[in-house]
């Protein structure tokens, strides 16, 4: 995890990032974009989300009362299933702008599992056999993340970083507060997946790109996906 710089360290003429990561892996995957926009001279915090098995809070919750930075009017940015997250933690910070980045979207208080549903074909149905006979997810395996992630050492650090989660997680429902896009929003899509997503965020008159990549361009093309948030982060804006 980043040590988080001190309030002197970015202007207001500038609004700082907050990265989050997908609840499924940790911060590994936003550091190659982090670092990136820092060589532009954003200043980048990579909170790491976290939860302990003997809280008695939903995981959900545990994971935006995580995120405690002494900042204000961030560039809030989701990527993956931390989508659903980025309601409450937008509040908790009183960002300017969210921008989803391959991520789910959340406008009621739905379960994993049935955001999985809203998606479309039998997936979530077959996931749910699988977690309720024990299974737990991420189970990537090295083979199967080769195609997007060919750097052996890159793959190898993100397989170490997955958090492979069972039932519980994708069965408890996600609390979103009311009116928690009336700040502007964005989305960038990377991967087939996420179109559907993607389609919710134009119809809702967000500004969106589609980069046809793969789902963790974040780290293979660290460099374009910055230069995109960056366009993003600006659209509307007033200098």
């Amino acid at each position: 995890m980043d040590d988080p710089p001190s309030l002197v360290e970015f202007t207001m003429s500038q609004p700082p990032f907050v990265l989050i990561h997908s609840p499924l892996v940790g911060a590994l995957t936003w550091q190659p974009v982090a670092d990136a926009l820092r060589t532009q001279g954003y200043t980048v915090f990579v909170p790491e989300l976290r939860d302990t098995p003997d809280s008695l809070l939903p995981f959900w919750r545990q994971h935006a009362d995580s995120i405690a930075l002494p900042i204000r009017d961030a560039i809030l940015v989701g990527h993956s299933g931390a989508g659903a997250l980025l309601p409450a933690i937008s509040q908790k910070l009183n960002a300017s702008r969210i921008l989803f980045v391959d991520a789910v979207l959340q406008f009621e208080a739905v379960t994993r599992l049935e955001l999985m549903a809203s998606e479309g074909g039998d997936f979530a149905e077959q996931f749910e056999t699988y977690l309720k006979s024990g299974g737990r997810f991420p189970n990537w395996t090295d083979q199967q993340l080769q195609s997007m992630i060919p750097d052996a050492a890159l793959r190898s650090a993100l397989l170490a970083d997955i958090r492979p989660r069972g039932l519980a997680f994708f069965t408890e429902r996600i609390d979103v507060p009311s009116g928690w896009d009336e700040i502007p929003c964005a989305y960038l899509q990377l991967s087939e997946f996420y179109s559907v997503y993607a389609a919710k965020a134009e119809a809702h008159g967000w500004p969106v790109i589609r980069h046809p990549s793969h789902h963790f361009a974040m780290v293979t093309e660290p460099e374009k996906v910055a230069a995109l948030m960056v366009t993003l982060s600006e659209c509307g804006r007033t200098q």
